[in-house]
């Protein structure tokens, strides 16, 4: 054999090899990260206690104030298509700063020194939840597992764009009212984890903090509710596969 075809054959070899520690590499940070994600988790009724309620109080500022902000967000882009207007869709853009002035709403509530965390569901319907707290972790799951139930309601009726991305086939109102009724869901059982957590024999927490509302949308509290119920009929009617 010619050495230049030997040369050949080692090169194409070594590039061979070359491509599968990559492959081997790239699935194997993979497995690592993502090998604790699942989609819809279920969550233990109770997962909070005396030592948690200054995390839970934090948490539910936040939850508000993220609730609030989207809820707005929602009912200023419905107005601005009118009533006969095309509807808004979901984009990456307008999701990147919508996701930036929720943020600083969510900064602006939290509590020095308490326990949050923070929560994603992909394009996969996975769920991933952050958080040093096991009992934030539960609020955190509670909200993800509304966006997994939307998600792969979407998925197993074809309704996806984008790379398979459910959000992708939906009105940017649609999705900002998910939000409030994934923030809406959180709320519900950080209060019920914050009752029990009250009630534990021997705890004595310390008051909560009074602080005046200042979260957007939160002078109007009849007009919040309204937008609340709003976003759940939104959210049945996706995960029904209506629209």
């Amino acid at each position: 054999m010619d050495w230049r075809n030997r040369s050949g054959l080692a090169l194409a070899f070594l590039i061979l090899v070359g491509l599968f520690v990559i492959i081997v590499v790239i699935g194997g940070v993979s497995y690592f990260v993502y090998k604790d994600s699942k989609s819809i988790v279920p969550v233990p009724p109770v997962a909070c206690h005396c030592p948690d309620i200054a995390d839970i109080r934090n948490r539910l500022k936040e939850v508000g104030a993220a609730a609030a902000r989207y809820a707005q967000m929602a009912g200023t882009i419905t107005a601005a298509a009118g009533p006969a207007g095309q509807p808004a869709m979901f984009s990456e853009d307008r999701w990147t700063q919508g996701e930036a002035a929720v943020q600083s709403d969510v900064n602006a509530a939290y509590t020095p020194g308490t326990k949050s965390g923070k929560g994603k569901t992909d394009t996969a319907c996975v769920t991933r939840v952050e958080s040093a707290s096991a009992c934030i972790r539960a609020s955190l799951q509670t909200h993800e597992n509304v966006h997994a139930a939307s998600c792969e309601a979407a998925k197993q009726s074809g309704r996806t764009a984008n790379l398979g991305d459910y959000k992708a086939s939906m009105t940017m109102a649609d999705y900002w009212l998910e939000e409030v009724a994934a923030y809406t869901e959180e709320a519900r059982y950080l209060s019920s984890n914050l009752a029990q957590a009250m009630g534990e024999s021997g705890c004595n927490p310390p008051p909560a903090a009074v602080k005046a509302e200042t979260y957007p949308g939160r002078a109007n509290k009849e007009d919040m509710r309204t937008r609340l119920a709003g976003a759940w009929r939104r959210l049945s009617a996706y995960v029904g596969g209506t629209k």
